[in-house]
C-alpha cells in the first residue's frame, strides 16, 4: 500500500511527522488511517484523508495536554529537534 509522508503541525505548536495511508480494499467505512511514528499511541482513522488528519490532530492535542499536565512540576529542558 503506498504511503504519502506529510509533516503536520500539531495544536501543540511543534512539527510532528504523520503518516497517512489509504486502503481502498478495507471493508469498513474508515479507509484512511493516520499515525505518528514517533508517538506510537497517537493514531486515528477517517472516512476521508481530511477526516483522518483532523482526527489525528485531536489525538496529538490530547496527548500534548496530558503530557503537559504530567510534566508541569518537572524540570524540563528542550534540547532541540531530531533530524
Amino acid at each position: 500500500m503506498p504511503t504519502k509522508r506529510s509533516a503536520q503541525r500539531s495544536d501543540a505548536g511543534f512539527p510532528v511527522a504523520v503518516v497517512i495511508e489509504h486502503d481502498p480494499d478495507d471493508s469498513s467505512e474508515y479507509r484512511w488511517s493516520a499515525y505518528c511514528p514517533a508517538l506510537p499511541t497517537c493514531f486515528s482513522e477517517g472516512r476521508t484523508r481530511e477526516e483522518a488528519l483532523t482526527n489525528v490532530r485531536e489525538v496529538l492535542a490530547t496527548y500534548h495536554d496530558l503530557l503537559s499536565e504530567q510534566l508541569a512540576e518537572k524540570d524540563v529542558v528542550l534540547v532541540g529537534a531530531l533530524a
